[in-house]
């Protein structure tokens, strides 16, 4: 657009303007508007253009130069070697024949050379910058490609650390399950022994499901990963109060006392709501149960899960007394992976421990469109992220 404006102003001082000028701007001047789309055809043409004006009398000298050089400069961009020669045969050609046939100028050689020179050295800019953006394109294919083989080498590392697992795992549970069995069949053991047995065994059976189940996903003989496969028209609160049964009978199992409460006006089926959103609530609170039985003090008082369920999200509040040590020595990685997780989904989660008492909030969307309406509790500073 500079390019145009200064041309415009450089026409407008000649002196000599007649039907052969006027012409000639204008025909290069749209030439130059639609060498925005079509480059190379059109630089080309107004070389051509104001090559063969050249041999016409009453032209003004020079032809627009300006548009003369950005066309040079095109076609270098475009890295047309062969044709940035022969257009500037053409055009150094034409002023030469200008020069040896015409008696009235008053150029000299070392101007007309001067002059292909700037040809030249137009082509050269033009090829520079082409030469720079090809390499910024290389580079940024080289990163892409450095990017890729890190994340098919992190790859690779996960699959040898999920293979090491699931034989850690199943040759640890496999051995609790066969020694629990053979307890199960010694009717000396008292009857509490024996249902801890039972529910030690049926514990390890299902654990190791689940780890098998993963593993299927991360060898690629499968492709679902969650425990259950929810219908579409089954009911999001059902489905939370069934984990919260289930964790409290988990933990009565152990002979820890407390309860979860259910708080809910919600009526929100599966295929309404985020599916990947309530797999997480389900998680989350098996982890709660698991660090409940982990971490608490079953001695010092009882456990409180408390779920509230609406209509866009589920707020969850956990508390239960614990080691004083527990957050320093012996907290585990599950709660990180966690907050990773609800954070991607646009919620909270937040913890807290002192006096001995451990205070879990999480608030985590599963409506389809999320809202970012605020909590009290979750702006509240006495709440950290867990670590």
């Amino acid at each position: 657009m500079i390019v145009e404006l200064l041309e415009v102003v450089e026409f407008i001082s000649l002196i000599r303007k007649n039907i052969y000028n006027i012409t000639v701007f204008i025909l290069e001047t749209i030439f130059l508007v639609l060498a925005y789309k079509y480059s190379i055809i059109n630089a080309t043409i107004i070389i051509i253009i104001s090559s063969c004006c050249t041999l016409i009398p009453d032209i003004a000298f020079p032809s627009q130069i300006g548009y003369i050089w950005i066309s040079f400069g095109i076609i270098g961009y475009s890295r047309q070697l062969l044709l940035n020669i022969i257009t500037w045969l053409i055009a150094t050609g034409s002023w030469s024949l200008y020069f040896m046939t015409t008696t009235q100028h008053d150029w000299s050689v070392t101007g007309l050379i001067t002059l292909s020179g700037t040809y030249i050295g137009a082509a050269i800019i033009g090829y520079a910058i082409s030469e720079h953006n090809r390499v910024r394109e290389m580079e940024i294919i080289i990163n892409q490609r450095q990017k890729e083989e890190m994340q098919y080498k992190r790859l690779m590392r996960d699959m040898a650390l999920a293979s090491r697992l699931h034989d850690y795992v199943t040759q640890g549970l496999s051995s609790i399950i066969i020694e629990t069995c053979n307890l199960t069949d010694d009717h000396t053991l008292p009857e509490y022994v024996s249902k801890k047995v039972q529910i030690i065994a049926s514990t390890s059976r299902d654990t190791l499901r689940r780890v098998r189940r993963i593993i299927d996903v991360l060898d690629g003989t499968s492709d679902q990963f969650n425990d259950e496969l929810y219908e579409d028209n089954a009911s999001v609160v059902n489905i939370i109060r069934l984990s919260t049964e289930s964790g409290d009978a988990f933990l009565h199992s152990f002979d820890i006392a407390g309860s979860s409460i259910m708080h809910s006006d919600c009526k929100a089926i599966m295929k309404n709501v985020n599916k990947e959103a309530v797999n997480e609530i389900i998680a989350l609170l098996n982890q709660i149960y698991t660090n409940i039985l982990t971490h608490a003090d079953a001695s010092m008082g009882q456990y409180l899960v408390t779920v509230t369920v609406n209509e866009r999200e589920v707020i969850i509040y956990q508390s239960n007394s614990t080691f004083r040590t527990m957050v320093k020595n012996e907290a585990g990685k599950g709660l990180i992976l966690h907050a990773k997780k609800i954070q991607a989904l646009q919620g909270d989660i937040h913890t807290s421990c002192g006096d001995g008492i451990w205070i879990l909030y999480a608030r985590i969307p599963f409506a389809i469109k999320n809202t970012n309406d605020s909590n009290d509790i979750a702006n509240d500073k006495s709440f950290t992220n867990p670590e």
